[in-house]
């Protein structure tokens, strides 16, 4: 293991760990009651794509030889 690893490791552990403690879930709305249509207009399909986007170039950067 690099030194790399062996400190964000640890940091990362951290970190997950007092956002779990900290964190406040909010309470989920009852959605058997929308329609297909209402659910699909609130999806967030800007936040989504973007989110795939750089998970995918993350991915080709990642195991780029």
């Amino acid at each position: 293991m690099t030194l790399l690893t062996n400190i964000s490791l640890p940091i990362g552990a951290v970190t997950v760990g007092v956002i779990f403690l900290i964190m406040k879930h909010p309470k989920q709305e009852d959605m058997s009651a929308l329609s297909w249509k209402e659910r699909f207009h609130r999806l967030d399909l800007p936040g989504n794509a973007l989110f795939m986007a750089l998970v995918v170039g993350a991915f080709k950067i990642s195991t780029k030889q």
